[in-house]
């Protein structure tokens, strides 16, 4: 790898890095290097360690759990397979159009610095119009998808396929470089999630055939599901690899071979490589395997699975060191950033357990709904179906905690991936609530398959005791008994897709923040350099939508210095409209943190000789709810004729601009600001 790295020149990047990464990408070779030492090394040490094939390596399953279940019959195997299937189509249907739909902030943020690039306006002119003219594109390679690591939204594993989706999109297509394709960049997670669903049911096949079959079903219209196997983030990816994972051990533990343990090497290694956030949970789940196998290491084998564990890790760690050796001085000084303490409410936990429930938030404190309709919330399904919603919680709670004690008893570690996986969660609620850490709602997503796993079983586990009742008190035929089995976890699945029927379809159709859609509203073109774009000035203040309306500045103030950091104040821009006759619109992406971060924008915003009141763009939740100003004109004086323009390519003026030249429009405008600094306000509206 460090070879690779010094022969396609990947320690020189091709992007204008900042002050705090500069370090890092230029550095790329060397990090790379010193872990392909330090693994050479360890590979020295450990490899003689590593036990020889022996018979007596395999090792039965622990005493206190019962062997697994196997199928009764060919006929009864298959059932999972059908129903996997089902579920699959049904999971794509329900999905896909969300596929399509417009990238939310952190997708947006991935696909500016992790994936494709950014524009950026021709700063350096000390001319405004002419920097509205011209666009550079700076595109970013795959050093940046494989070592840049800025914050926490970089998965790596996500980006990765996402670029390379990407890429073969233009490339079929002939799309420009900074050209995108909401589906190409959410194919991935699309498609481990539907991939997930076969994982989770072959979990737990052995365990209940009726649970292996009522999983994927439940799955396929569960709202959150839904929504993050259409997101472009790695949060989806968990769906696949965690099962995977949780299989590799327990085939690891049972049979003890190179092959299965090299399985879960390979398995973890990808699960933290989608989301770095899971070391934790990997590592609450390797220790409780190993004191499960320290426990029975005076069994047969158990000392020679004792030291493939302890090699396993080692190897994922190697493996770690190697592949995200130049981010390790990143992840080091994002951990070391100081964050604001964010507490914890009541009304935060209420909304994650709403969503891991029936995929919604739990209170609408601020009455969205009057707004739009389409708004669910818990609060409103108890509100308009009290019954129904009600009866679903209760089924959910009562097959939860009897799919809790199914598991422990009949799963293969079932107490050690119990305790590890929801333990972990129960501690990251902890701390967070202790230390005022950031904690997001999508960090539990990787527990949504497994607690419907335990209420799977848990309804199956109900069934077949109904049946077993009805057994003993009776001799019903097997046809009869048959549909006993089946008629509990059907009808509790009907109920669910009742109940999730409203948050469904919404989300089938909004965006969950329609950036495109509110571009679409105050760009008259759709190509960046049609003509048609100049006729209209757009700013952005608040999630910006920055790469669905290239063109936009990026607003933080009223006056803003023309500089490389900053763009125009708003006062700037609307003399740029006054004096090109041009449309000016600001789209406000967030209300609040425009009021809390930009005060004088938002006052300047509210004033009706200004600007017309706002036109919402709903999304599909409150906080994505954008606002669309549109400037009146004509408020500042007319500006006086400026002289002939002069070329820009003609080399630079013996005269260097004025402070405020950023003010001046030669060019197609034939004008020159004056240097006002207030607004003149017109006496009405």
């Amino acid at each position: 790898m460090s070879l690779a790295a010094a022969a396609f020149n990947l320690g020189v990047p091709r992007w204008g890095p900042t002050a705090t990464q500069a370090e890092f990408h230029h550095q790329i070779a060397f990090y790379l290097l010193l872990a392909g030492s330090l693994n050479f090394i360890a590979i020295a040490l450990f490899l003689r360690f590593w036990p020889r094939p022996s018979p007596q390596c395999a090792q039965p399953p622990p005493s206190d759990s019962p062997p697994p279940e196997t199928p009764a019959s060919s006929g009864g195997s298959i059932l999972p397979r059908i129903a996997v299937g089902a579920a699959i189509i049904l999971a794509a249907i329900q999905a896909y159009p969300r596929l399509s739909m417009s990238l939310w902030g952190d997708e947006h943020w991935s696909l500016r610095e992790s994936i494709a690039g950014r524009f950026q306006h021709d700063l350096d002119t000390g001319d405004l119009e002419s920097a509205q003219d011209t666009l550079y594109w700076e595109g970013l390679g795959w050093e940046d998808a494989l070592w840049r690591y800025e914050t926490t939204n970089h998965h790596f594993l996500y980006v990765i396929l996402a670029k390379g989706a990407n890429q073969i999109w233009q490339g079929v297509t002939g799309a420009p470089d900074y050209a995108f394709s909401e589906t190409a960049l959410r194919l991935g997670p699309f498609l481990f999630g539907l991939a997930g669903l076969g994982l989770w049911a072959r979990v737990l096949r052995p365990i209940s055939l009726s649970a292996a079959c009522l999983f994927p079903l439940l799955m396929a219209i569960h709202p959150w599901y839904l929504r993050y196997v259409t997101e472009g983030r790695g949060y989806a990816l968990l769906f696949s690899l965690l099962p995977w994972l949780i299989l590799a051990l327990q085939s690891a533990v049972r049979h003890g071979t190179r092959r299965a343990w090299s399985g879960v090497v390979i398995a973890q290694t990808l699960v933290i490589y989608a989301w770095p956030g899971m070391v934790p949970v990997v590592a609450a789940l390797q220790l409780a395997v190993g004191v499960g196998i320290y426990r029975r290491r005076h069994t047969g084998g158990g000392a020679s699975t004792a030291r493939r564990w302890i090699l396993a890790n080692l190897a994922t760690a190697m493996l770690l060191l190697q592949i995200l050796a130049p981010c390790i001085p990143q992840i080091w000084t994002y951990l070391h950033a100081e964050v604001p303490f964010r507490p914890l409410d009541l009304r935060w936990l209420t909304d994650v357990l709403s969503r891991m429930a029936i995929g919604c938030d739990g209170l609408d404190p601020t009455g969205y709904v009057d707004l739009n309709p389409l708004y669910v919330t818990t609060q409103g399904l108890l509100a308009t179906s009290p019954i129904l919603t009600s009866l679903v919680f209760v089924l959910l709670a009562t097959g939860f905690v009897t799919g809790c004690g199914h598991w422990l008893r009949r799963a293969a570690l079932g107490p050690e991936t119990f305790g590890a996986l929801l333990g972990t969660g129960a501690l990251m609620y902890a701390v967070a609530a202790v230390t005022g850490a950031a904690l997001y709602q999508w960090y539990f997503v990787y527990l949504l398959p497994f607690g419907f796993a335990l209420v799977a079983l848990g309804f199956a586990g109900l069934a077949g005791g109904i049946a077993g009742a009805m057994g003993r008190l009776s001799k019903p035929s097997r046809t009869r008994m048959a549909a006993t089995t089946a008629a509990l976890p059907l009808a509790a699945l009907t109920i669910y897709a009742a109940a999730v029927h409203p948050q469904t379809r919404a989300l089938r159709s909004l965006p969950l923040d329609p950036r495109r859609e509110s571009v679409a509203m105050t760009r008259p073109a759709a190509a960046i350099d049609d003509p048609a774009h100049l006729r209209v000035i757009t700013a952005h203040c608040g999630q910006p939508t920055l790469n669905y309306d290239p063109h936009g500045w990026l607003l933080l103030a009223t006056n803003a210095p023309h500089d490389g950091e900053n763009g125009p104040g708003l006062a700037q821009l609307m003399r740029l409209a006054d004096a090109t006759g041009a449309e000016l619109w600001v789209n406000v992406g967030s209300e609040a943190e425009m009021r809390q971060k930009w005060p004088a924008v938002a006052r300047m915003l509210d004033t009706d000789v200004l600007f017309e009141p706002p036109v919402p763009v709903h999304g599909l939740e409150p906080q994505f709810v954008r606002q669309l100003y549109r400037y009146r004109g004509g408020v500042f004086k007319p500006l006086e004729p400026a002289a002939p323009a002069r070329d820009r390519h003609q080399g630079s003026s013996p005269h260097p601009p004025a402070p405020n030249s950023l003010l001046g429009y030669a060019g197609r405008s034939g004008f020159k600001s004056v240097p006002s600094e207030e607004p003149h306000r017109n006496p009405a509206p």
